[in-house]
């Protein structure tokens, strides 16, 4: 056979792929073991030692602060002159002796650590001396026979046999390829360097791809086919599942089962949750005041979701700030994740028509009532969004305003309401209070207010804009009155009111920074008009304002009632301006908290049935796979007859030439690794005792005796021998 064909080295990287998977990092540390032994003992005999100089402590400091101290002592004990001397004498002399001692112990201890570093560097060098000629030797010995694999070719009858050695940082390999006598290779088998069986590849001349049985100390721990593509199936899966009929399908019966409870789970829904079927995913058209009401409702709701629960005044602030929407937000977020979950179920659905599954017709029928859904829809979302924040804020400020108005008992109160002023032309007001200083045109305003402090109208407010709207709401009172005064409700209180001009206009400035602060300032209030006509007000003046006679009129109650009686007739309640926008949910003509609780429904039901949803994609998703899976392994039933001529037990075994190399180069290999071993464990040991001993010499040098101690025994002996004597 020629040498091109017998060194066929083509399948090298997937035997090392193999050996990585089944022996790992293992194998790694043990082909560096080394080169780490060797940077062990480079990290000694490199390092230079430095025998530091154990200089002698400070004497003379501690000694002035002795001499210090036994002269108080001595002052206050009031020793004669010789017991001082005596007492001076020994303080001293033992504070000579524990210096002179400590640098004797200081120096010993430098001596005795030195020696024994230069000590440990002398066995590392026998060590290196002894160990890497051996290793070195080992090594050469271990390529010599290795060398003389990669030169062996057997032939056996028809067979013909190559030899050759993968070396790989997971381990060398003996690899062993058997070919016919065309140069077909029928079988590789892969050994340890000690000649146990790793790996066996069967090949076909009919078939691309090959069976691959691995093996774990001499004993199968798998089998598997290796497609031409890259597939890789498993045999024992094979032989316990897709090779038995009737388990495939009992198992897709099971997905199928399922997969109609959960879509009958989805029917119980529809049936007992009316307001989670088609009607309440129906988009309408409606006014900004509808569409305000729907949100308030639902925004509560969505805060409630969010375990937030608020009194009717925490939910009236809250609408004033510009987070109004947070709970819609919340609702978005549950529908967003729902929309995610059908988008998901329904990309995968269309594959259970191809394999002619029966719920495949029940999941499309449920697509009309399970379709995504949101609270717009069309364009201009964010604008839409927006108004209606701006909208429900307002609503706020002028509930606001009606609480202020409703602190007054003798206030005549119309909220919402348009006057006539000719021609088809018509204009809105706010709020109509009429009081006994007569009548108050509010118009409401929610802003945010700089630093919650202060409110400055000039840069606020479009000056031209209200000034205009103040006369045209003044000419449509003023209109109304004097058609009353020549009918019906002609009154002295309407006629006190025309002749003395007592018609005024408030714009009462909302705070939606903070809706607990409403007495912020107000800059230059009187930015209109003349202060006593037109006014910029905050909430909490609104009590003292609409009582401050400037037109020395005084209405009582039925002259207000007439007044108010004279202006109803012709007013009439509307809704705000409709956009024209898609709005959900809107849930017809429900109020209250019949309205809300339908809400929650809608939550609870879109919660429920994405948990569904999310099941029923997990479960469609396994079936696909399932049969996708099934697919691929039924095509091993044509596949596996053409490896049916497997290589006998005893004909994988090593035998002859080879085996003899095997057989030595296991004894090298062994005798290489317990030199690592042995030289491992005396080199870490030296590594320990090193490292422990450099850093009580540099302790040594960073350290020195604390005077405290010395003199302090010195004074306690040298006193106490004084008041003996």
């Amino acid at each position: 056979m020629n040498n091109t064909v017998t060194v066929n080295k083509d399948l090298d990287q997937q035997i090392i792929a193999v050996q990585k998977e089944m022996s790992g990092d293992k194998k790694i540390a043990e082909s560096e073991k080394y080169q780490q032994i060797n940077g062990k003992i480079s990290s000694i005999l490199d390092n230079e030692i430095k025998k530091i100089q154990a200089k002698r402590p400070n004497f003379w400091v501690p000694l002035i602060i002795l001499l210090i101290i036994m002269g108080i002592i001595s002052a206050v004990l009031h020793f004669g002159r010789s017991r001082f001397w005596l007492v001076l004498v020994i303080s001293i002399a033992i504070l000579a002796v524990e210096y002179l001692g400590y640098d004797f112990w200081r120096r010993s201890r430098v001596e005795k650590n030195y020696s024994e570093l230069l000590q440990i560097q002398g066995k590392i060098e026998k060590t290196k001396g002894n160990f890497n000629p051996k290793y070195l030797d080992l090594e050469n010995k271990r390529v010599d026979l290795l060398d003389k694999i990669d030169e062996i070719f057997d032939k056996d009858g028809d067979n013909e046999q190559a030899y050759h050695v993968l070396r790989s940082k997971y381990g060398d390999l003996l690899i062993r390829d058997i070919f016919d006598k065309n140069g077909f290779r029928h079988y590789q088998i892969v050994y340890s360097l000690d000649g146990k069986i790793e790996q066996v590849r069967e090949f076909s001349i009919s078939r691309a791809g090959y069976l691959l049985t691995l093996y774990e100390d001499g004993n199968i721990k798998k089998r598997e086919f290796h497609g031409e593509s890259g597939t890789v199936l498993s045999l024992k899966k094979y032989d316990d599942l897709y090779n038995v009929t009737d388990k495939i399908g009992v198992i897709k019966d099971q997905y199928v089962r399922d997969i109609a409870a959960k879509v009958k789970e989805i029917d119980k829904i529809k049936k007992n949750t009316p307001t989670c079927t088609y009607n309440w995913f129906e988009y309408k058209k409606i006014s900004d005041d509808q569409a305000a009401e729907s949100l308030k409702e639902a925004e509560y709701i969505g805060r409630m979701k969010e375990g937030k629960e608020e009194n009717p005044a925490e939910q009236l602030d809250h609408d004033l700030t510009d987070k109004n929407l947070e709970g819609i937000s919340t609702i978005n977020e549950l529908y967003s994740d729902y929309d995610e979950e059908v988008e998901k179920l329904y990309s995968k659905v269309e594959a259970l028509k191809q394999n002619n599954y029966s719920v495949y017709k029940s999941l499309t029928d449920l697509s009309w009532f399970l379709r995504p859904v949101e609270v717009f829809a069309g364009e201009s979302k964010k604008k839409i969004w927006n108004h209606l924040s701006d909208i429900l804020a307002l609503n706020a400020a002028q509930a606001e305003v009606v609480k202020q108005l409703e602190k007054s008992d003798d206030v005549y109160i119309i909220n919402n309401l348009i006057l006539p002023l000719g021609e088809g032309v018509t204009t809105k007001i706010d709020h109509l209070a009429i009081t006994p200083a007569g009548i108050f045109i509010i118009e409401t305003k929610a802003r945010n207010i700089e630093d919650g402090r202060i409110y400055r109208a000039k840069n606020e407010l479009d000056k031209a804009a209200i000034r205009k709207q103040i006369t045209l709401h003044k000419d449509a009172i003023y209109n109304q009155l004097k058609i009353a005064s020549r009918g019906f409700f002609a009154s002295n209180a309407v006629e006190q009111i025309l002749n003395k001009d007592a018609i005024r206009s408030l714009i009462v400035i909302v705070n939606r920074d903070n809706p607990q602060k409403q007495d912020f300032l107000i800059d230059n209030p009187n930015f209109y008009r003349e202060y006593d006509r037109s006014l910029i007000i905050n909430p909490s003046e609104i009590g003292h304002v609409i009582h401050r006679n400037t037109s020395g009129i005084n209405l009582d109650a039925d002259a207000r009632k007439m007044v108010a009686a004279a202006l109803e007739p012709n007013a009439r309640l509307v809704d705000r301006e409709q956009l024209g926008y898609d709005f959900f949910p809107y849930l017809n003509d429900l109020k209250g908290q019949e309205y809300s609780g339908q809400i929650w429904n809608q939550l609870k039901g879109i919660a429920d049935l994405q948990k569904i949803i999310s099941d029923l994609s997990e479960l469609v998703e396994k079936l696909i796979e399932f049969e996708r899976e099934y697919q691929t392994y039924e095509s091993l039933h044509a596949i596996l007859p053409y490896f049916t001529d497997h290589i006998p037990d005893e004909e994988k075994q090593l035998t002859g030439k080879v085996k003899d190399i095997i057989d030595e180069l296991s004894q090298v290999v062994h005798q290489q690794n317990n030199l690592l071993d042995k030289t491992e464990k005396t080199v870490d040991e030296a590594v320990v005792g090193y490292s422990d001993r450099i850093k009580t010499l540099q302790h040594i040098e960073e350290t020195n005796l604390d005077a405290v101690v010395p003199i302090a025994l010195a004074v306690v002996i040298s006193t106490l021998v004084g008041t003996m004597f």
